[in-house]
């Protein structure tokens, strides 16, 4: 095999891998509830050399009141669109309510590619459980 050959393979591969990833998570969150949190803390995060900076968000779900700290916000970059008091979208585990994340409204070809697949698993667990 010739190198580019190995190097495509490899990139090929790594795509598929997050690929999968982010099809198994909008998979999964398919059942979590669509709600609105208030962003109640914009943060730097510790640690590392990188610049991170953390949210704290609050969202209240079937009348009692979460603060999730530190919200996971996946790959967003928080700090541009992030001010204490703005609402945001979340998704909540209704299983767990005091999980939630940030509801990734990002479009572009990977989330499509992404989304795509995730129907495809949906498609394929409903002709199963027939």
């Amino acid at each position: 095999m010739s190198d580019w050959y190995k190097l495509a393979l490899m990139v090929f591969s790594i795509i598929a891998f997050f690929l999968i990833i982010k099809a198994y998570y909008i998979y999964i969150s398919r059942s979590w509830i669509h709600l609105k949190g208030e962003i109640v803390r914009v943060y730097p995060a510790v640690g590392g050399d990188a610049d991170i900076w953390s949210l704290t968000v609050k969202y209240e779900y079937l009348e009692t009141i979460y603060f999730e700290d530190p919200l996971d916000t996946g790959s967003l970059d928080v700090r541009k669109n992030s001010v204490v008091g703005k609402i945001i979208p979340l998704l909540v585990d209704p299983k767990d309510p005091s999980k939630c994340v940030v509801k990734n409204e990002a479009l572009g070809p990977f989330n499509a590619i992404a989304s795509l697949i995730a129907q495809c698993l949906i498609s394929v667990k409903a002709k199963l459980s027939m």
